[in-house]
């Protein structure tokens, strides 16, 4: 079970790394500063198989551009990343 390596279980580390990033910001720098993942692609899709595959869609917001650099940061700068559930670090790209 230890050999799965379960992409869904890592994304849902992602969703919490989100979390934390964005509330960090709003204490330090910027209240009104926000950042979601709003979905999550996951394939492939049946309930009986380990999920290989997951592209979450993350919206980072705010009245100014600055504050936003510092979640985006967190996220994908390896030496600020937790290390990776189950031994499987992302692939983070981002997409206009």
């Amino acid at each position: 079970m230890d050999e799965r390596a379960d992409a869904l279980a890592a994304a849902s580390q992602f969703v919490l790394d989100v979390e934390a990033a964005a509330a960090s910001v709003v204490e330090s720098d910027s209240p009104t500063a926000v950042a979601t993942v709003g979905s999550l692609e996951v394939a492939p899709g049946p309930s009986n198989v380990v999920p290989g595959r997951v592209e979450p869609r993350l919206d980072v917001r705010d009245v100014t551009a600055a504050p936003m650099h510092s979640p985006v940061a967190a996220l994908t700068d390896p030496a600020h990343r937790p290390p990776p559930p189950r031994g499987r670090p992302p692939t983070l790209r981002p997409r206009a």
